[in-house]
């Protein structure tokens, strides 16, 4: 592993650890297949080794790494041919979330949505896509929560991890997937929010599925355009 984690505080919380090591993984600095060891970690932190454990953890509950006793950590990458399954997945939960959300959520929490939807909006601007996926997962997170399925929210968190980091690579990639998602990184949630507004469920399930399956099918053909690319380089 050659990327070195910057030095943290001494009085570290295990969010502030997860924070860098997810960033890490998020923005490709961290690769599928490279080793995470806890105690070099801690150690380039200048920390101990609790709070790095706690983080890779929950990284492992997301989906970002794969933990074995006495060997470390891995982090993981996302099968090209699991990708449609992954997003179809996430289209069902989101799905069946969403329509309970319409019943329950509050003018509050409405303002909350908005909000994210806000600095999703500066960060695309400032071209800071770290904080626009965060932005992204806050708004998706926070329509789970007002769901209210705890079992279904933990499915929804164990794959969250993997579908940001692959939506981070195409929305930082220079393919058409790039410029699509930075287009409509905030205009393909407002059929969202606006339905949520309006409590009205059908028209959140399907503005939900649309915009999770939009995503999945961009990042697909442009998978499916580099892969022909190669093979005719390689043709050459």
């Amino acid at each position: 592993m050659s990327f070195q984690f910057p030095a943290v505080p001494a009085r570290v919380l295990r969010q502030d650890v997860l924070a860098v090591l997810r960033k890490a993984i998020l923005e490709g600095d961290l690769k599928p297949g490279d080793r995470l060891l806890e105690a070099d970690v801690a150690a380039q932190m200048g920390i101990s080794r609790a709070p790095v454990r706690e983080a890779v953890r929950q990284l492992e509950q997301e989906g970002l790494v794969d933990f074995q006793p006495h060997r470390g950590s891995t982090v993981l990458g996302v099968p090209n041919e699991e990708i449609d399954a992954i997003y179809e997945l996430r289209a069902e939960l989101e799905s069946r979330a969403i329509r309970r959300a319409c019943e329950r959520i509050t003018d509050e929490q409405i303002e909350e949505l908005a909000e994210h939807l806000h600095r999703m909006g500066r960060a695309v601007e400032a071209g800071d896509y770290s904080a626009v996926f965060e932005a992204d997962h806050a708004f998706h997170a926070t329509i789970q929560r007002v769901a209210g399925y705890r079992l279904l929210r933990r499915m929804w968190e164990s794959m969250d991890g993997l579908v940001r980091v692959r939506s981070y690579q195409a929305f930082e990639g220079e393919g058409p997937a790039n410029k699509y998602f930075r287009r409509t990184a905030v205009s393909s949630h407002v059929p969202i929010l606006a339905a949520l507004r309006a409590r009205d469920a059908d028209a959140a399930e399907k503005a939900v599925r649309d915009h999770i399956l939009e995503v999945s099918e961009r990042i697909q053909a442009e998978d499916s355009a580099a892969a022909a690319h190669e093979v005719h380089a390689a043709a050459r």
